[in-house]
């Protein structure tokens, strides 16, 4: 799940991740209802995502990993 703006996932995201921007984060049950579903979370340099997944744990959901920024991604994005 890429947590930042949609102009920035746009500009270049991982292939397959979904773009849900922090500041929409309350609204995920509407798209992941199963609380058991993992949940990968990145954003440009950690700090969003760290936010995001401390909100998703705080919201009950028990497999959040936080892969930190794309800034230190090493594969090949997308666009």
């Amino acid at each position: 799940m890429d947590v930042r703006t949609p102009s920035e996932y746009r500009n270049g995201h991982i292939e397959g991740s979904v773009n849900f921007p922090l500041d929409r984060i309350m609204k995920i049950t509407d798209a992941i209802g199963d609380k058991d579903t993992p949940i990968f979370v990145y954003c440009h340099s950690g700090a969003r995502s760290a936010q995001a997944t401390t909100l998703l744990n705080r919201m009950g959901y028990k497999n959040v990993r936080n892969i930190g920024g794309i800034v230190n991604y090493k594969e090949k994005v997308v666009n």
